[in-house]
């Protein structure tokens, strides 16, 4: 049996017509179809596939369909449909819609139990990744003193404060405080920022079979070859599809490495990625993740006791064509 099987599917109130199956739903558990539509009716429907993991449950899907005919749903709907003043659908605007706040569902905070109430403080606040957080000054006219290590950028009422590089070549987590004025007013952002830095270097790859992942004498040749394309950045490269990486890789049959050194508090931690094509996670010249093979999107984790101290993190990566993503993040899961 396949791990992690996706739970909990509720599929209501479709018509799905010329394709050989209605649904496919491998590797999942729980799933609920729709009676009061159910394919069949007419014979061009397309058929449910054989052992879908159906189960009944008509009291909760009654519930839903006498949910989604409430005038309070209603209201929901139409004010996503409904264009503010200002331009912007009101979909983007339900937290600080009656406000001078900022716009957009990135803004909808989560602490612990819900989501942050920013208003009567002097700005709202998110992270934007593990070396940046952006604040929207509720107040136009508060300050903001942040320490000398973070770079400050503001444009209007947006101010983006990130992580300067390390001065070594480890990059470590700094504890922040930032504090906000405005009249008789003050506020203090805390938290912490990683200011390490990544080496990245692109290369084509001239094949494109499936052999191709178990050559590694072909890969040692496309890593050890001049790149195309190097930098260094403040994180790992975001791949996005139908979009060129870096400089000279194209869309498709381009190949990664990126390497950074951060220190550590000693202890077990988390590595989860989640990769589409081939990924390799090399942790202090360690392989801990192995997904070297052509796959949709899919995610991997491993557990790594690490010491205190600098340890350098390496990632191999290659895209063939089509679907495409990358992406690396690690948590600390007990003490030392």
């Amino acid at each position: 049996m396949r791990r992690n099987p996706s739970q909990g599917h509720e599929i209501i109130r479709n018509t799905i017509k010329g394709s050989r199956w209605a649904v496919n739903l491998d590797n999942s558990a729980d799933c609920l179809w729709d009676s009061i539509d159910a394919l069949g009716k007419e014979k061009n429907e397309a058929p449910l596939p054989p052992n879908l993991p159906l189960v009944e449950r008509p009291h909760k899907l009654k519930s839903m369909i006498d949910f989604n005919r409430t005038e309070a749903i209603e209201r929901v709907y139409a004010l996503m449909r409904s264009p503010s003043k200002a331009g912007v659908r009101n979909a983007e605007r339900f937290f600080y819609r009656d406000t001078q706040g900022p716009t957009g569902w990135d803004w909808i905070q989560f602490a612990d139990f819900a989501p942050r109430d920013f208003r009567g403080g002097l700005a709202a606040w998110k992270q934007v990744d593990s070396g940046s957080i952006e604040l929207f000054l509720l107040d136009a006219k508060a300050t903001v003193t942040a320490p000398v290590w973070m770079e400050m950028k503001a444009s209007g009422r947006t101010v983006k404060l990130t992580a300067k590089p390390s001065s070594s070549d480890s990059g470590e987590y700094r504890d922040y405080s930032v504090a906000l004025k405005g009249g008789a007013k003050t506020q203090v952002l805390k938290g912490r920022l990683l200011n390490a830095s990544w080496y990245c270097a692109w290369f084509k790859w001239p094949r494109n079979e499936a052999s191709a992942y178990a050559d590694e004498a072909a890969w040692n040749r496309v890593f050890q070859a001049k790149p195309v394309f190097a930098s260094i950045q403040r994180k790992l490269p975001a791949i996005e599809y139908g979009k060129e990486p870096a400089p000279g890789t194209g869309t498709s049959y381009f190949a990664l490495v990126a390497a950074t050194k951060i220190r550590f508090e000693a202890g077990k931690y988390k590595f989860s990625s989640l990769s589409d094509d081939g990924f390799r996670l090399f942790v202090d010249s360690k392989e801990v993740i192995s997904r070297w093979n052509h796959h949709g999107a899919t995610g991997d984790e491993a557990l790594v006791d690490l010491s205190s101290g600098p340890h350098e993190i390496v990632v191999h990566y290659c895209q063939e064509f089509g679907g495409c993503v990358l992406q690396l993040s690690w948590q600390k899961v007990d003490r030392a």
